[in-house]
C-alpha cells in the first residue's frame, strides 16, 4: 500500500509527469511546423537533453547536501516560468527555431533537478513497498499524467494554438510544485559534505570504479537510451510526414506511448519482486528493439499505435528496474550522485537523436527507425546469450551488491 510522503510525491507528479508530456508536443510539434525537417527536429530534442550531461551529477550533489525535495519544486517553477514566457510571446509570433532551442536548452537544466530528485526521492520513500515496486508504481502515475499531457497538448494544439498549450504546461508545473508543500526529506540533508562542481564530476564518475555494478547498468541504459528512447524525437514527423494525421495524431501517439508505459507499471507493481533484474532486463530490451522495428514499417497510424504501445510497456521495464538497482547498489550519502550519473547517461542520448534524425533526413523516418530497432534488438539478443547477461543476472534490487 502506498502511504505516507510516497503517496504525496506521487500526486505532485501527476500534474508534473502532465506537463512535461505537453512541453515533448508543444516543443516537438513547433519544430516541425517551423522547420518540416526531421534533423531541425533531432536538434531541439538534442539540446533539451544536453545540460543532463553537465548538470546530471553536480545536481545529485546539492541534493545530497539540500534536499530533494527543495530542489524538486525550484525545477517545477523553472518549467512553469518558461512556459507562461512562451505563452506570452506566442500569441504576438510564431517562436523561431532559435527561440525553440534556447527554450529547450533551459528545459534541460530544469529536467535534470527532477529526474534526479524524483527517483531519489521515490526510492528514500519507498517504505515496505520496496524499490521495485515503488519506482513501478511511480511510473504507473507518471504514465498517466503523460497520457493526459500528450493528447491534451495535441488537441489544444490542433483547436487553440501553441499560445494557449503552453499556458497550460505552465498551469501543470505550478501545480506539481504546489502539491510538495510539506513533503519532508528522508536522507538526512546537511550532513553530507558539499562538493564543488568539478569535485561533484569526479566523485560521481568515481562510483562506476567502486560499484561495478552501477558501471554494468549504466552500459546498459546508455544503449537503449542512444537507439531506443531517442526514437521518441521521430514523433512529430511520424505525424507530420509518414502518417499526415498533424498535431493531434502526434497526440494519439505520445497517448499510445505513456499508456503502454502505465500498462508496464501495472504488472510491474502487481508482480512480486524477484531479487535480480537481469533476465527481465534483457527481455525487456529485446522487446523494446521488435516494438520500434515493427512500428517502423506499420502502414497507418492505426496499425501504430498497438507497436506504439508496446514499446512503451519495454520503455518502463527498463528504467525502473535499472533505477531500482542503482539506487540499491550504492549506500545513503551517494543516493544523489548515483541518481545523477543516470541522468547524465540520459544527456548523452543526444548522440541518438542527432543519429536517428539524421538519418531520417537522409534516407527518410521509416528507414532510421528501423535501424536502430533492428540495433537494440540485437543488442537484447546479446544479454540473453552472453556472460554479460549473466553478469546482469548477479545484480540484486534490495542491497549493495557488485558484479
Amino acid at each position: 500500500m502506498v502511504r505516507g510522503g510516497l503517496g504525496q510525491l506521487l500526486v505532485a507528479f501527476l500534474p508534473a509527469w502532465f506537463a512535461w508530456a505537453a512541453s515533448l508536443a508543444v516543443i516537438g510539434w513547433l519544430a516541425f511546423a517551423g522547420s518540416k525537417s526531421p534533423g531541425v527536429v533531432g536538434l531541439v530534442f538534442a539540446l533539451r537533453l544536453s545540460p543532463l550531461v553537465l548538470v546530471g551529477v553536480p545536481i545529485g550533489a546539492l541534493s545530497d547536501r539540500f534536499g530533494r525535495v527543495r530542489i524538486l519544486m525550484i525545477s517545477n517553477l523553472l518549467v512553469a516560468a518558461m512556459f507562461i514566457g512562451l505563452a506570452v510571446l506566442a500569441v504576438f509570433t510564431t517562436p523561431s527555431i532559435p527561440v525553440l532551442s534556447v527554450f529547450a536548452v533551459g528545459l534541460g537544466f530544469a529536467d535534470a533537478g527532477r529526474m534526479v530528485c524524483g527517483n531519489n526521492l521515490v526510492f528514500e520513500l519507498a517504505g515496505e513497498l520496496g524499490p521495485t515496486r515503488a519506482f513501478a508504481v511511480s511510473n504507473f502515475v507518471a504514465a498517466i499524467g503523460q497520457i493526459a499531457g500528450g493528447a491534451i497538448a495535441g488537441v489544444v494544439l490542433s483547436a487553440a494554438g501553441p499560445a494557449l498549450a503552453a499556458a497550460t504546461v505552465a498551469c501543470g508545473s505550478v501545480a506539481g510544485a504546489a502539491l510538495l508543500t510539506g513533503l519532508r526529506d528522508r536522507h538526512g540533508s546537511g550532513s553530507v559534505e558539499f562538493l564543488s562542481f568539478d569535485a561533484a564530476i569526479r566523485d560521481g564518475l568515481a562510483i562506476l570504479r567502486r560499484v561495478p555494478a552501477v558501471g554494468l547498468l549504466i552500459a546498459v541504459a546508455l544503449f537503449v537510451e542512444m537507439f531506443a528512447f531517442s526514437c521518441v524525437a521521430l514523433d512529430p514527423v511520424f505525424a507530420g510526414q509518414v502518417f499526415l494525421v498533424g498535431p493531434a495524431g502526434l497526440g494519439w501517439i505520445l497517448a499510445s506511448r505513456y499508456l503502454g508505459r502505465l500498462t508496464g507499471s501495472g504488472a510491474l507493481a502487481a508482480v512480486r519482486p524477484r531479487r535480480s533484474v537481469g533476465r527481465t532486463l534483457a527481455f525487456a530490451v529485446l522487446g523494446f528493439g521488435l516494438a520500434l522495428a515493427a512500428y517502423s514499417q506499420a502502414p497507418s497510424l492505426v496499425v501504430a499505435l498497438p507497436l506504439v504501445l508496446c514499446a512503451g510497456v519495454a520503455s518502463v521495464l527498463v528504467d525502473a528496474l535499472v533505477l531500482a538497482a542503482i539506487q540499491a547498489s550504492v549506500d545513503a550519502a551517494s543516493r544523489g550522485r548515483a541518481a545523477g550519473l543516470w541522468v547524465l547517461m540520459i544527456g548523452l542520448q543526444p548522440v541518438g537523436v542527432l543519429e536517428v534524425g539524421f538519418l531520417a533526413q537522409v534516407a527518410g523516418a521509416r528507414s532510421a527507425q528501423l535501424l536502430n530497432g533492428a540495433l537494440v534488438t540485437a543488442f537484447g539478443v546479446l544479454l540473453l546469450a552472453t556472460a554479460v547477461g549473466r553478469r546482469l543476472r548477479d545484480i540484486e534490487t534490495t542491497g549493495q551488491r557488485a558484479v
